[in-house]
């Protein structure tokens, strides 16, 4: 059990969110009728809220990272460094 503890302080917040996640949807298995959709669809929407995070809005950084570190290069191109 202290193995299990320690394991959970040292996952980032995302993981944590994510066994959550499957947790929930693990239970709307065997939650009676209006429960499991509102079990599933919770669970469901977390893990699709992280899924769209990584997709695009850390596409966007990375792009825009990337076009900054180009339009930096461009100057100094012009510039003659």
């Amino acid at each position: 059990m202290g193995y299990l503890q320690w394991l959970w302080r040292n996952w980032a917040w995302w993981q944590r969110s994510f066994i959550f996640a499957m947790i929930l949807n693990f239970a709307s298995i065997f939650s009676s009728k209006p429960y499991d959709f509102i079990l599933g669809m919770t669970g469901l929407a977390i893990i699709m809220f992280w899924v769209g995070k990584w997709w695009v809005v850390d596409g966007v950084i990375k792009s825009y990272n990337e076009y900054k570190k180009q339009q930096e290069n461009l100057f100094n191109e012009i510039k003659g460094n």
